[in-house]
């Protein structure tokens, strides 16, 4: 009979030489099964197809229970993985490994949940944390910026009624051009470089100029200030979507009178 040394990407062309009456002994097909379970970044199968494969294993009380439902996302990838070794493990001491290689190899690329070494130790439930501690940061930065534009501009434009509106114009027209790092920097610098002068009280830029000239020079900056809190409530939102902007308009405003 044939006889063949185990390479990785001999592991499912052992499974299938089984079947295909290769000679091949017990150890090598428990390897060849292991490895083909861990390889491609295989994980372990679906929720779906785990909890077939935890019944044809018999759902054993010794065991503990596939990593389904609620204990898929709050489970790393690496608990998943020794997990689900675990029940293989079982199946093949407790005589069934000829049923665990034939169920694990009837499953499709989609059966199978999969996942990079590099995020073995995260888990979804992390990652919805981490979501809302982010969003949580930017509402509050949001909360801010909003209370610096309507110490600026009170009119109806910045209302609650209308800012979504605003926000939502504001991004159509200019949003482009201003994500350009160069350019809000510029304008920071022309505002900076205002205050800086017109707040020296050893230099009284204004001094003896009509007041006029004075207002149509501060509402210039003020103009310039309005421009760079509307696009930080954008990059605040993280969104270009209308009905993101709504919602996170709504928790911005949500202490709000």
């Amino acid at each position: 009979m044939l006889k063949f040394r185990l390479r990785n990407e001999d592991s499912k062309l052992a499974i299938f030489g089984v079947f295909w009456g290769i000679d091949m002994s017990v150890n090598d097909r428990i390897q060849a099964l292991f490895r083909y379970c861990s390889e491609n970044d295989r994980i372990c199968p679906q929720p779906l197809r785990w909890q077939e494969f935890w019944r044809l294993i018999g759902e054993p009380s010794v065991l503990s229970v596939p990593l389904i439902l609620s204990g898929w996302n709050f489970s790393t990838d690496r608990e998943k993985r020794e997990r689900f070794e675990s029940h293989l493990r079982y199946a093949i001491e407790d005589g069934m490994l000829d049923n665990a290689e034939r169920f694990l190899m009837t499953l499709g690329v989609d059966d199978w949940h999969s996942c990079p070494s590099y995020l073995l130790d995260s888990s979804f439930g992390d990652h919805l944390v981490t979501e809302q501690e982010e969003r949580a940061e930017a509402v509050q930065r949001a909360r801010e910026i909003y209370a610096a534009l309507r110490a600026i501009d009170k009119s109806d434009a910045t209302r609650r009624s209308n800012l979504v509106n605003l926000l939502w114009k504001f991004e159509c027209l200019y949003g482009p051009p201003l994500k350009q790092h160069e350019t809000v920097k510029g304008i920071q610098q022309v505002i900076d470089s205002f205050n800086g002068i017109t707040g020296d009280p050893d230099f009284p830029f204004f001094e003896g100029e009509p007041t006029a000239v004075v207002q149509t020079l501060t509402k210039l900056k003020d103009s310039l200030q309005i421009i760079l809190l509307i696009h930080g409530l954008l990059a605040a939102s993280g969104t270009n979507d209308l009905d993101d902007l709504k919602e996170f308009v709504d928790d911005m405003l949500s202490i709000e009178s």
